[in-house]
C-alpha cells in the first residue's frame, strides 16, 4: 500500500514538472562586420559568442545571397565561423536575395534554371562547412511574385531534406491581411503579402517570424516591438503555422530617434531619424544626458523623450524586463522557440531569461 502510494505522488510530481517544465530553442542572429545594418561592434558580438555560446542552440550569421543569375555570394565571417566550429555550435548562415531588391528578386524568381543553380550552390556549401542548415530570408518581393516565392522556398525545402538539412524561413511581422490604414496597407502589399504562411509553414522545418521594427524610419517614433503587436502577430501566424514550427524572432536592440541630415542627398537636407543601437550605447546616453525612462504599462515597453540642442529625441529600450514580457509569449502559446537578433546589442541580464 505504501509502495502505490509513493508511485502515485511521484507521478504527480513528474507530470507537475513535465507541465511546468519548458525548454525554448534559443537562436541568436549574428551581423556581419562591416553590415551597413550592424547596431554594435564587432568586438561586442564576439564577446556575446564566447560568453554565452553554450545557452545558443542555432547560431545564425548573416552570410550569404542570391543575385538575380542564380550567383552565390558572401561569407560567414571568419572569426565567428572559426569560434562556431572549435565549440561545435549548430551553424545555419543567412540566405537573402540580393539586397532585397525587388526587380532583381523578380527575375531570379522567374527563371527555374538559375534558381536549381543557386540551390546546388547552397547544398555544396553546406557539405563542406557542415552547416545544420540554411535560413532563407527574401524580403521586399512583389506581392504578383508570391507563388513565386512559394515555389521556390518548397523546391529548397526538398533538396535540403533529401541532402539531410534543415531548413527555415524568416517571415514577415504580419498582424492582417486586410490592413485597414494606409501605412499598414503600403507595407503589406509592399511586403507582407508575398508570404503564404500555411504553405511556407509546411514546407520549412522552422519559420523565424520577425516581431521587430514595428516603428522605423518612415514612422514616427515609437517602441521597437511593443507586447501587445507582437502578441497579435503571434495570433496571426498560429492561424496557418503549427506553434511547434515558430520561432519568435525577437529584438535585443533598442531605437534612437534624433533630428539628423539625409545621408544620400546633396542638399543635406534635415529630417527625422531613426537607428537601431546596443543596450551599452543607451546605458551611455542615458549618463551623458541625465535620462530618465518610463514605462508604458499597457504595451511593456519603456521609452525617454529628452532634449538635446534644443531638440527633442527619443529611445525606446529594449532591456530584460521588456524583453521578458515577449519572451513569456514564447511559454504561454507553446511556440519552438525565440530568435534573437542580434547578437551583441542585448542587456547582459536577458540571458537569465534564456536559462529559465
Amino acid at each position: 500500500m505504501i509502495t502505490k502510494w509513493i508511485k502515485y505522488n511521484l507521478l504527480l510530481l513528474l507530470i507537475a514538472f513535465t507541465t511546468n517544465c519548458f525548454a525554448s530553442e534559443n537562436i541568436f542572429y549574428a551581423l556581419r562586420f562591416k553590415s551597413s545594418d550592424r547596431m554594435s561592434s564587432p568586438e561586442a558580438t564576439m564577446h556575446s559568442l564566447k560568453k554565452h555560446y553554450k545557452q545558443i542552440g542555432i547560431l545564425v550569421p548573416q552570410a550569404f545571397y542570391i543575385d538575380e543569375n542564380g550567383v552565390v555570394g558572401g561569407e560567414i565571417e571568419p572569426a565567428i565561423l572559426n569560434f562556431a566550429v572549435s565549440k561545435s555550435m549548430k551553424i545555419m548562415p543567412l540566405v537573402t536575395n540580393y539586397r532585397f531588391d525587388k526587380q532583381k528578386a523578380h527575375q531570379f524568381l522567374a527563371d527555374p534554371k538559375v534558381q536549381r543553380n543557386a540551390l546546388a550552390a547552397l547544398i555544396n556549401l553546406c557539405k563542406q562547412n557542415h552547416f545544420y542548415g540554411i535560413q532563407l530570408d527574401f524580403e521586399m518581393i512583389a506581392k504578383e511574385d508570391r507563388d513565386a516565392l512559394t515555389q521556390f522556398y518548397q523546391s529548397a525545402a526538398d533538396i535540403m531534406h533529401q541532402h539531410g538539412f534543415v531548413i527555415s524561413f524568416a517571415l514577415a511581422p504580419v498582424v492582417t491581411e486586410h490592413p485597414d490604414s494606409f501605412f499598414l496597407t503600403k507595407i503589406y502589399n509592399n511586403w507582407e503579402a508575398a508570404y503564404d504562411f500555411k504553405k511556407l509553414g509546411e514546407a520549412a522545418d522552422f519559420v523565424s517570424i520577425m516581431a521587430y521594427n514595428q516603428h522605423a524610419g518612415i514612422t514616427t517614433p515609437g517602441s521597437t516591438a511593443n507586447w501587445q503587436w507582437v502578441n497579435q502577430i503571434v495570433n496571426h501566424a498560429l492561424k496557418y503555422i503549427s506553434a511547434k514550427k515558430i520561432s519568435l524572432a525577437l529584438p535585443a536592440y533598442s531605437t534612437y530617434w534624433y533630428v539628423g541630415t539625409t545621408t544620400n542627398d546633396l542638399s543635406g537636407r534635415v529630417m527625422v531619424k531613426m537607428r537601431g543601437i546596443s543596450y551599452q550605447d543607451v546605458m551611455t546616453l542615458k549618463k551623458k544626458y541625465k535620462i530618465k525612462f518610463y514605462w508604458n504599462h499597457d504595451e511593456k515597453y519603456y521609452f525617454a523623450i529628452f532634449s538635446r540642442d534644443w531638440l527633442n529625441e527619443y529611445l525606446f529600450v529594449e532591456d530584460a524586463k521588456v524583453f521578458r514580457y515577449k519572451f513569456n509569449l514564447i511559454k504561454q502559446y507553446k511556440l519552438r522557440g525565440v530568435s534573437v537578433f542580434d547578437l551583441g546589442t542585448e542587456a547582459p541580464a536577458i540571458w537569465k531569461s534564456l536559462l529559465d
